[in-house]
C-alpha cells in the first residue's frame, strides 16, 4: 500500500513538472532569448530525462570503470532508465509479496519471494 501511495506521489510529481513545462514554454513570448546570467536554474541530467536514477553518477561509473576509451552522452541515461525500470519491478513484487504476509514494510525475505516467483 505505502509502494503503490510512493509510485502515486513519483507520478504525481514527474506529471506536475511537465505541466510546468508546458506553462513555461507556452507563456515564453519573443523576448530577449538566452542572455549571460538569464536567471536560468541548473537542471540534472536525471530530471531532463525524467529519471530518478542519477545520470551522472553513473556516467562517472562508467569513465572510472574503464569499460571503454569513450562513453557516449546517451549510455548513461539508458542505463539510468533500464536500472530505474528493473528496481520499480522488483520493488512492486515485494510490495505484493509483503501484503500477502499482511507487512506493511518490505524486509529482504520479500524481495527474495519477489525474485524467486518470478
Amino acid at each position: 500500500c505505502s509502494l503503490q501511495k510512493d509510485l502515486f506521489l513519483l507520478c504525481l510529481k514527474f506529471v506536475r513538472r511537465v505541466e510546468r513545462k508546458r506553462i513555461i514554454t507556452t507563456m515564453s513570448g519573443r523576448g530577449k532569448g538566452k542572455a549571460a546570467g538569464s536567471g536560468k536554474k541548473a537542471q540534472s541530467r536525471s530530471t531532463k530525462a525524467g529519471l530518478q536514477f542519477p545520470v551522472g553518477r553513473l556516467a562517472r561509473y562508467l569513465k572510472k570503470g574503464r569499460y571503454a576509451e569513450r562513453i557516449g552522452a546517451g549510455a548513461p541515461v539508458y542505463l539510468a532508465a533500464v536500472l530505474e525500470y528493473l528496481t520499480a519491478e522488483v520493488l512492486e513484487l515485494a510490495g505484493n509479496a509483503a501484503r500477502d504476509n499482511k507487512k506493511n514494510r518490505i524486509v529482504p525475505r520479500h524481495i527474495q519471494l519477489a525474485i524467486r516467483n518470478d
